[in-house]
């Protein structure tokens, strides 16, 4: 439980990333290269795929009526990753 837990938030934390740099798309605002490679790799390529292993994860515990460890969290990691989807294929 403890994985899925420290997962769930590092998915949190990419998925940050992610809003970023889709905000820094529409905002005229130079960062750092080294900061801004992190943030592209983080956010448009490890996002998606910890959100697509989180969010498969928490469809296993949810059919295996398995009580979340973190509702909130994992709530918002499922409409983020909701989100992407939509950015990446549309």
């Amino acid at each position: 439980m403890k994985v899925y837990l420290f997962t769930n938030r590092i998915a949190f934390l990419l998925n940050a990333a992610f809003l970023l740099i889709v905000v820094l798309r529409f905002v005229s605002y130079e960062l750092p290269q080294g900061l801004n490679a992190t943030l592209l790799v983080a956010g448009l390529i490890l996002s998606p795929l910890l959100n697509f292993l989180v969010n498969g994860w928490l469809l296993v515990r949810t059919v295996r009526r398995e009580p979340p460890v973190a509702p909130l969290l994992a709530v918002t990691n499922l409409l983020l990753f909701i989100v992407q989807l939509f950015y990446f294929f549309y």
